[in-house]
């Protein structure tokens, strides 16, 4: 079974960091669904977001663009993208997890997540930081979530560099 990620990344006036995000991910040279939501950037955000959908394509990536002409806030947006992930990818190959505008990527970042997801399949949510976060609540839907907080020292560095020093990947089988 080929596991499909869809990377999730929200932006607001992002054109100063948001190229070597993109260019990050094109060279994972790996097919994927990339969602983006533009929060009303009034910068040169939207001018690079829609020249990286052009590169996307044409290696194989498909990108689903939303494009806000006013903020509605990081809440909004995080709501806005996991409806769209749950009305379009609800199989449970589906793997979803964030970046941020300002991170970017190990080019193996698939290969390593391919791996761990096969040696731990059991597991449907997976944290992936130096701390360790809870799911407070273990039940979506009435369906058991079965979490995995993830220290290997293998898979940490091969992920997310984070321009704030501090990343974590929340990674989780779409369920609903």
């Amino acid at each position: 079974m080929e596991i499909v990620y869809i990377v999730i990344t929200m932006v607001y006036n992002g054109e100063w960091c948001i190229k070597r995000l993109f260019d990050s991910l094109l060279n994972t040279k790996r097919n994927f669904v990339h969602i983006i939501y533009n929060d009303g950037s009034i910068d040169n955000t939207n001018f690079l977001i829609n020249e990286y959908i052009t590169n996307a394509r044409k290696v194989g990536i498909d990108v689903i663009y939303f494009n806000n002409l006013k903020n509605k806030g990081n809440d909004y947006a995080t709501k806005h993208c996991l409806k769209y992930v749950v009305e379009h990818y609800s199989k449970d190959n589906h793997w979803c997890f964030w970046i941020n505008a300002d991170d970017y990527v190990e080019s193996k970042i698939f290969i390593c997540l391919d791996n761990y997801i096969l040696k731990y399949n059991s597991y449907d949510f997976f944290n992936i930081s130096k701390k360790e976060f809870f799911i407070k609540e273990n039940k979506i839907k009435n369906k058991k979530i079965k979490s995995k907080h993830v220290k290997d020292k293998d898979l940490l560095p091969c992920l997310i560099l984070d321009l704030d020093f501090y990343w974590s990947i929340f990674l989780f089988r779409v369920l609903f």
